[in-house]
């Protein structure tokens, strides 16, 4: 036995339209003709109302960056481009200043003290200083070190004889190590 096919979608809307057809008089063909120029002059006039206000709105929005439209990610894209647009400018500008002054004008008007045109830079002065919580673990390790010497240098007989001796001693043996 074959299974019966049921009715598919495409099937169902058919028949809506066909029963909605039978409903509704035909037009004649003239009215149908103009029925069809209206709609196309409706679009017409829509799309040009329409397009002349996005262009508009593209216009604004492009102007103004901080529209809703418009991502965060894009905003930034858009900076970034500007400031590499704006580089080989300003390496122009550097150009053209490095050749319109130079280093013995620089040292005349510092000799002269003279303020004009006086260029000052900031200089963030870098900090050097070791870090404490790095250098504790070696100072440990070396504590450590230096107590077993130590106790060595304690149990030594010659300790026992001249202390102050067999201590110089034992500091004059780290020195050559190191």
């Amino acid at each position: 036995m074959a299974i019966k096919k049921r009715t598919t979608l495409r099937a169902k809307s058919d028949k809506k339209v066909a029963a909605t057809n039978k409903l509704i008089p035909r037009q004649t063909a003239a009215a149908t003709e103009a029925a069809n120029r209206q709609k196309m002059m409706d679009k017409l006039a829509s799309k040009r109302l329409t397009g002349t206000s996005t262009l508009s709105t593209t216009k604004n929005k492009l102007s103004d960056p901080n529209q809703p439209g418009i991502s965060k990610s894009a905003i930034r894209r858009r900076r970034r481009k500007q400031r590499d647009q704006l580089k080989p400018k300003l390496d122009d500008l550097l150009d053209a200043l490095q050749s319109t002054v130079t280093p013995t004008d620089i040292d005349t008007q510092m000799a002269t003290g003279s303020n004009d045109d006086q260029i000052t830079s900031t200089k963030v002065k870098l900090n050097h200083k070791p870090n404490p919580n790095a250098s504790l673990k070696g100072a440990k390790k070396v504590e450590i070190e230096e107590g077993k010497r130590f106790g060595l240098v304690l149990k030594d007989p010659s300790f026992k004889a001249s202390p102050f001796s067999a201590l110089k001693d034992a500091i004059l043996k780290n020195s050559d190590k190191y």
